[in-house]
């Protein structure tokens, strides 16, 4: 099973409200993905990310196997950062 699988199944079955796919989740109980404009050269872009055993993965969910020896999967809301041309961050925790 992967990560997109195993999290779109959890959240229809526990009735929770989302937009997205097994692919990609856009909004988690209404929450969306947001654009925070800082200056003329810094935004963040926030979104959805996710972490199994407190790793983050540069992968789509879709596309990131979830071991049976995994212990947990968390999904949280974060940022992206671009600063002067450049993403020099994702899934940043404020």
């Amino acid at each position: 099973s992967d990560v997109g699988v195993v999290t779109t199944t959890a959240l229809e079955s526990h009735n929770i409200p989302f937009e997205g796919s097994s692919s990609g989740i856009t909004s988690i109980n209404g929450l969306d993905s947001d654009l925070e404009v800082i200056s003329d050269k810094v935004m963040k872009a926030w979104g959805w990310c996710f972490a199994v055993d407190g790793k983050t993965s540069d992968r789509m969910p879709d596309q990131t196997p979830l071991s049976s020896d995994a212990k947990t999967l968390k999904w949280f809301y974060a940022y992206a950062l671009y600063d002067s041309g450049q993403w020099t961050g994702y899934c940043i925790e404020d």
